[in-house]
């Protein structure tokens, strides 16, 4: 009996111990697992360790740099993990604060369209300002001085007071437009007991012509035009009757130099109304009194212009020194009462004086339907210089050497090309002679702009809206069958 307990507890013992065996078994497995885990988890780095000593087996890169470099990168992720969250909360704070706030940028534009309102509100003030001999404006200067280059055109009205009237021996400053240096170009005007006076640089000498008709002093204005293209000037004065014929007086002058052009940059043109600062030097012939009387600005190319655009006044008080009142003439339907109707079938023939040697220009007012034909024809013989309309747009041709040739448009794609939508327009030819040119405008817009060795001289008549058939240019038979005669209507014949 004793042994067979003892063989029982043996056999109880070995169960234990397959137990024991089986348990060992499980933990070695798991462990080989969590082994092999491991070596997963970290075969990555193995291989980057790898690659990095290929790369670098030359340098003196060591484990405990690589350690060193490792926990350094770990401190930096800690740093970010704790200021990323910060920065995010104050991203969403200014998000937030921006959503409550409008748009500063759009503010901003909104500010500066306003002001441009204002200045184009300002520009249409057509309204005298007089002057007390004390007083100046400096009006604001115009977006794109670079137009005035070639042409420049300023229109304005005048009249002198009766003070300044009964002094025929004072000279007054009018006005100065150009460069602050005014050394530079520049265009200016002088009053000399009651009549202008009238100066211009374009780069040579400085040019003057004087008007010689006297400025009103009666209340009523006058209308002043000055007119250059290149260095040619022209000065024309009428006053502003309201009834009867208007008298126009015009005075020529042309400056030296073979450029013609007024170089003006924005930065540096100043355009001084009356008289000037005391920080303005003006050319020597300009250095006069304030001017007494009323001015209104008008036009300059065709811009809209006015005082009340100003940069800057001097002792001016309108409140005091009402500003002077300029009747408005009446206004006609022009082209009803002196427009000419072509229908398409005929032409007219033009006669003009040869006074002009050195500039000759031929202006017509149009309002055109037809869609090809002849405007304007010169002949010299077999040359000659044609304006005309082609698909609508506006075409220069001519013949001087015996070929027939097209001029190129400075901007093909301009608006202005375009000519028979039956709107007023104003065509120009202007020839210059002593630095050949031909320069055609619609309503003071350059378009065309060639330069010749020669230019054959035109004289007697042209030929307007349409060309005889006998006297039609072999070389345009192919462009205009027959008369090349145009549809539409013709003021100031």
């Amino acid at each position: 009996m004793k042994n067979l307990e003892t063989v029982q507890r043996n056999l109880n013992s070995t169960t234990n111990v397959s137990q024991e065996i089986q348990e060992v078994k499980q933990a070695a497995d798991l462990a080989n697992a969590t082994a092999t885990q491991v070596n997963e988890a970290l075969r990555p780095i193995k291989e980057q360790l790898d690659q990095w000593q290929q790369t670098y087996r030359d340098t003196n890169v060591t484990t405990d740099d690589i350690s060193k470099a490792l926990m350094e990168a770990n401190k930096t992720v800690h740093e970010l993990a704790t200021s990323i969250p910060t920065l995010l909360t104050k991203l969403d704070q200014l998000q937030n604060h921006s959503v409550q706030m409008p748009n500063i940028s759009e503010n901003i534009n909104r500010i500066r369209q306003l002001i441009q309102q204002a200045r184009n509100a300002a520009s249409k003030v057509s309204v005298p300002l007089k002057f007390t001999g004390a007083s100046a404006v400096q009006v604001r200067t115009p977006r794109n001085v670079a137009d005035l280059a070639a042409y420049t055109s300023l229109k304005f009205y005048i009249t002198l007071s009766p003070q300044s009237a009964q002094q025929d021996n004072n000279t007054q400053f009018v006005f100065y437009l150009g460069n602050n240096d005014s050394a530079k170009e520049y265009l200016a005007m002088a009053l000399e007991g009651k009549r202008l006076r009238w100066y211009f640089n374009v780069g040579g000498k400085t040019a003057d012509v004087q008007m010689p008709e006297d400025v009103s002093s009666n209340g009523e204005f006058n209308n002043v035009v000055l007119e250059r293209t290149l260095q040619y000037g022209q000065m024309s004065m009428s006053s502003e009757a309201t009834e009867g014929d208007q008298r126009v007086t015009k005075a020529y002058v042309e400056a030296e130099g073979d450029q013609g052009l007024l170089n003006f940059l924005t930065d540096d043109t100043v355009f001084y109304v009356g008289g000037y600062p005391s920080s303005f030097k003006p050319p020597a012939q300009l250095a006069l009194p304030n001017f007494k009387g009323c001015i209104e600005l008008d036009t300059l190319n065709e811009e809209v212009l006015s005082l009340y655009n100003f940069e800057n006044i001097y002792s001016i008080n309108t409140t005091v020194d009402k500003p002077c009142g300029r009747s408005k003439p009446v206004l006609t339907q022009a082209w009803v009462n002196d427009a000419a109707y072509f229908d398409g079938t005929g032409f007219a023939e033009v006669t003009f004086s040869d006074e002009a040697d050195r500039i000759q220009r031929f202006e017509q007012e149009v309002r055109l339907l037809s869609h090809r034909g002849i405007l304007l024809l010169l002949k010299n013989e077999d040359k000659f210089l044609c304006l005309a309309v082609l698909k609508g747009r506006l075409k220069v041709f001519y013949d001087f050497t015996g070929d027939l040739m097209e001029f190129e448009a400075k901007e093909p794609a301009s608006p202005s090309l375009k000519v028979n939508d039956a709107e007023p327009k104003v065509l120009e030819i202007i020839i210059l002679r002593s630095n050949p040119r031909v320069v055609v405008r619609n309503s003071r817009v350059n378009l065309y702009s060639q330069q010749f060795s020669d230019i054959p001289v035109f004289t007697g008549s042209y030929y307007l809206g349409g060309v005889p058939e006998s006297k039609m240019p072999e070389k345009l038979k192919s462009l205009f069958p027959k008369q090349g005669s145009l549809k539409g209507c013709f003021r100031a014949l």
